[in-house]
């Protein structure tokens, strides 16, 4: 593993309208390979670990009730994943006013997929309609919370 805390984002801005925002960092799990330098698809934390996802230090907050949240995990075998990788996990929400998911909350704890996974890991935050006025969370991978 490249990567020791697996942070995509840390109290990461998200507010905004008809947007998708790419989390602040990738994950590397480093290059997997054979004996003979083949890239290999990776398991090493699937099936064990969780993708995590907490609202911190802003509560998600809608302009007017009923703003679609979506939050998407890819991976890819390049440092863009979120840019023609592959979805693996994806966890939509309703976010109204006033706010359903003050700071604090946790918004998810979703087991990845028992499956080969590519070196690099990325998260969108796809804001589809009405407006997100405030919202902050932070996502990593982790043990279940």
């Amino acid at each position: 593993m490249m990567d020791s805390e697996f942070v995509f984002s840390e109290a990461q801005d998200i507010n905004g309208s008809g947007q998708t925002i790419v989390s602040t960092n990738v994950v590397d799990t480093g290059a997997y390979v054979d004996h003979k330098n083949n890239t290999l698809s990776q398991q090493i934390m699937s099936g064990k670990m969780c993708l995590n996802c907490v609202v911190e230090d802003a509560d998600l907050l809608a302009a007017v009730d009923g703003c679609a949240l979506t939050i998407r995990l890819y991976d890819d075998t390049d440092t863009t994943p979120t840019t023609g990788g592959r979805q693996i996990l994806e966890f939509p929400l309703t976010v109204d006013t006033p706010s359903n998911y003050p700071d604090g909350t946790k918004l998810f704890s979703l087991p990845l997929p028992a499956m080969p996974l590519s070196q690099y890991l990325g998260v969108s935050y796809q804001i589809a309609t009405q407006v997100l006025s405030t919202g902050k969370v932070t996502t990593w991978i982790g043990p279940a919370i």
